[in-house]
């Protein structure tokens, strides 16, 4: 049984100030700039009594928050209460004061009953919580967004930075839902875009629109699949949200030209996902000719803004094609908003650890570093042999023994398909719940493979070329990166995999574990967030 005070463990410092004087806070930061977490809970329980802070409904939701997923369902069997075991917290927000005695019980406190009877807890004020709910640096990106993005500036581009596993998705479905709420008179012509260049983008994107349109939307809105094996006719789309696959509206352009053009002339904004890929030239050319069009805006997507990590001229040909407008998070105090994502849950605390490794017979080239340094790509040549060298597989392999024995959840990227079949197959050997997910497994066995790892059946899956993006599964508190980098994008979207907070469905804290192999590479999320500064000022 969890005690209250483990429960407040969990709060950060920042989470433990909503529950107290904030007079109190301020005095105390007169004195400690970085107060003990355990010390501050000691003066909250002497101060509110465990009783005091249980009956009090704000507080009350602010510590439950906290509880472990496990807990969270204990206490919802203990309140005899039915829970979706997808929100196993989502019951807490709606938790009437009258049950305190019973989560006091929970806790292993004592109920005193005070001179109120139970009926005085008949409650004045109740928080109704939203069921497609933004955290507020999500908001605070909405309003600056929407700054750009208003009717009057049609042909606006906006870019939306923000590190991954902070809700890019989540908040632009929230700006694509205020333009269908806010033009109700002209939805039945208007559309929305969605450009993404992978099906698993795609159906990400689809699902997330459907989810946000059940909670914020008024009236009907058709959603169009156009990826993967969906089909439509252009022309007969009038109005809705599109979620379109880059490279088959591309070879649509080629065969259809006139169907595309009218599909463009109804379009009101484009959402483009992963927009630091929007400068290839095919798909540069779908962007420009939808705005020569209609003339709509355009809001891009992206956690590592940027198309070079070692050529800035690319990142400010770049910035420029957004007229440098960028909305980022800005927290007050934070110079750097990962830091303030860490510290209140929305994102994990990244503990990195390199596994240094020296490959005894790989001998690089002139044209080997040349592609490295000029066009920020690993020759296959290298990766063939990083991944045929035993002593580094057995490297990698030891680690996910060690971390599959520790109970963690493990997503391990490797050099290349036959790399990944290899690891895979001796975890397998080793008796492992392991599945593998590469750019050769079939579609619906790559499906299998993912639902049956984000439901626990398997502890580790090994991949390549196909889980960088576009996958969610906040099970994950450990990435082993044994695929060498030098894109810093590609970098930040394998640490990501792992990065997502307790306030976001993740762990608290989690691990990365790098192979470094004398090459060029990152081990930074934080430092990662601010390397394309310089491009955009």
């Amino acid at each position: 049984m969890i005690t209250l005070k483990e429960t407040m463990l969990k709060m950060s410092v920042s989470g433990l100030s909503k529950i107290i004087n904030p007079t109190v806070m301020d005095i105390i930061y007169e004195f400690d700039a970085s107060p003990n977490l355990s010390n501050l809970i000691n003066i909250v329980l002497e101060v509110y009594t465990e009783q005091g802070l249980l009956s009090d409904k704000n507080k009350l939701i602010n510590i439950l928050e906290h509880l472990p997923e496990s807990e969270a369902n204990n206490l919802s069997n203990h309140l005899n209460i039915t829970i979706n075991k997808s929100e196993p917290w989502a019951y807490i927000y709606n938790l009437k004061i009258s049950r305190v005695p019973d989560v006091l019980k929970f806790f292993g406190i004592s109920y005193s009953s005070t001179n109120k009877s139970d009926s005085d807890y008949a409650e004045a004020l109740e928080v109704i919580r939203p069921k497609y709910a933004l955290f507020p640096h999500q908001e605070v990106a909405i309003r600056e967004i929407q700054k750009f993005l208003t009717r009057e500036s049609l042909g606006a581009r906006v870019l939306l930075h923000m590190p991954t596993g902070a809700g890019k998705t989540r908040t632009s479905m929230n700006v694509v839902s205020d333009f269908f709420r806010e033009t109700a008179e002209l939805r039945e012509d208007k559309v929305v875009i969605w450009l993404a260049d992978t099906e698993e983008l795609c159906e990400q994107a689809a699902e997330e629109f459907e989810k946000a349109w059940k909670s914020l939307g008024v009236g009907d809105v058709s959603l169009y699949r156009f990826y993967g094996n969906y089909e439509h006719e252009l022309t007969n789309i009038s109005s809705g949200f599109v979620v379109a696959g880059l490279h088959k509206l591309n070879a649509r352009l080629g065969k259809d030209q006139s169907g595309t053009l009218k599909l463009g002339s109804k379009l009101r904004l484009i959402v483009f996902d992963e927009a630091h890929k929007i400068l290839a030239p095919t798909y540069q050319h779908i962007v420009q000719l939808f705005q020569s069009v209609s003339n709509p805006g355009l809001l891009g997507l992206s956690a590592t803004p940027g198309r070079a990590t070692f050529d800035q001229a690319k990142n400010q040909e770049f910035a420029d094609f957004f007229n440098r407008n960028k909305v980022e998070l800005k927290i007050k105090g934070y110079d750097n908003p990962v830091d303030y994502l860490q510290d209140s849950g929305y994102l994990a605390k990244v503990n990195y650890i390199d596994l240094p490794y020296k490959p005894e017979d790989l001998v690089l080239t002139e044209n080997d570093i040349k592609a490295i340094s000029e066009r920020e790509v690993i020759p296959e040549r290298i990766l063939k042999a990083l991944g045929d060298d035993t002593k580094r597989n057995i490297k990698i392999i030891e680690v996910a023994l060690r971390e599959v024995e520790n109970g963690s959840h493990i997503i391990l990227f490797a050099c290349s398909v036959q790399n990944a079949e290899g690891i895979y197959a001796l975890l397998a050997y080793k008796g492992l719940k392991v599945g593998i997910v590469t750019s050769d497994t079939p579609k619906d066995l790559r499906r299998q493979v993912i639902d049956q790892y984000r439901s626990g059946e398997l502890s580790i899956i090994v991949n390549y070329g196909v889980l960088t993006t576009g996958f969610d599964a906040p099970i994950t508190n450990v990435a082993i990166i044994g695929r060498p980098t030098t894109s810093l994008t590609l970098y930040s979207q394998m640490v990501g995999r792992a990065s997502r907070g307790e306030k976001a469905g993740g762990n608290k804290e989690c691990t990365v574990y790098t192979v470094t192999d004398d090459l060029p590479g990152f081990r930074n999320m934080a430092d990662a967030f601010k390397y394309w500064d310089d491009a955009w000022n």
